[in-house]
């Protein structure tokens, strides 16, 4: 026969809790400290989740801290089958509050779970289905019309990603479009939210993407330059095109184009688009250079590059205003 003591149920939620509490506090001295113990705490926050759930499998704010410190594991753990691990887990929690609540603030942490899973993925399927499914989340989201203008410019960012990284794994005829959606996305993104560093890149390289898809040359050269002025290195995309107006470019400008200084990069993007065939662009460009720096003239007057710029009536123009 089996004997209860009095009020065992009643310490087994106070240890619930107990774990719970211990756990929030894990993750709170990990997010105060940023250093070198970072991962040891959140290590000690999921274990006390873990032994809490154990006890009382049902309760929802240990889901949501849970599901939380496994996703913020994501950035710090470099074995692929832990992270596989760690995301799979915070979906399945952050799943488990979407049915009791479709919180905004969790749409967003599920949409950009769903994404980092997707990016672990080996297979083109596999990796189109979480994006998916992330795409769809963050789409909700953004039909709640969230009042933190803040939230919308991040979602629309989040979402521009994953429509960029479903385009990558899409069939051929379904890219530029995906890539345009992106596009669409960045650029919503952006009026709500700013330009940063990582954003720059990223929307670049999809304005990059949208151009390798389109089969118009002077389309795709108006697509590849608005890449490069809103990022210089997605340049270094340009060799992997398999298209006549890349071929007659040689490695040594292509190498010129992707280092140097902003004024060598402007140089060398105005020799990139005299080899191309765009005079016009050609010149704009070389025309902002020599005005900052008139001694550059005497560069592209001697420059082979720009032959085929020597019979307009704009390069001379421009030549004789630099000698003069």
């Amino acid at each position: 026969m089996a004997y209860l003591s009095p009020g065992g149920a009643n310490r087994s939620a106070a240890d619930a809790h107990r774990l719970a509490e211990r756990g929030m506090r894990h993750i709170e001295t990990a997010l105060k400290r940023q250093d070198d113990s970072f991962t040891g705490e959140l290590e000690k926050a999921i274990d006390a989740f873990k032994r809490s759930l154990a006890i009382q499998p049902d309760n929802p704010t240990v889901f949501y801290h849970y599901g939380f410190a496994c996703f913020m594991m994501l950035d710090v753990v470099e074995e692929t089958g832990q992270r596989i691990e760690m995301a799979d887990e915070a979906i399945r929690r952050f799943k488990q509050l979407m049915v009791i609540e479709e919180d905004q603030h969790l749409m967003d942490l599920l949409g950009g779970v769903l994404f980092r899973r997707g990016t672990l993925a080996d297979s083109p399927e596999e990796r189109l289905k979480y994006f998916e499914d992330s795409i769809d989340h963050l789409q909700r989201l953004l039909a709640c019309e969230p009042e933190d203008e803040e939230l919308r410019g991040k979602t629309w960012v989040s979402l521009a990603l994953c429509h960029a990284h479903r385009a990558v794994n899409s069939s051929p005829d379904a890219k530029r479009a995906g890539f345009l959606t992106a596009v669409d996305c960045f650029e919503k993104g952006i009026e709500l939210d700013g330009l940063d560093l990582s954003m720059r890149y990223n929307y670049a390289n999809a304005l990059m993407d949208v151009g390798k898809w389109t089969d118009d040359p002077g389309e795709k050269m108006q697509w590849f330059e608005r890449s490069l002025e809103v990022h210089r290195d997605s340049v270094t995309q340009l060799d992997v095109i398999n298209d006549p107006m890349i071929e007659v470019v040689s490695d040594e400008v292509m190498t010129a184009i992707q280092t140097g200084t902003a004024e060598d990069f402007r140089y060398n993007y105005a020799c990139l688009l005299s080899l191309m065939g765009q005079p016009d662009r050609a010149i704009g460009v070389l025309r902002e250079i020599i005005a900052e720096n008139p001694q550059r003239v005497a560069d592209v007057i001697n420059d082979p590059d720009f032959e085929s710029l020597h019979e307009s009536s704009d390069y001379q123009e421009l030549i004789a205003d630099g000698t003069t």
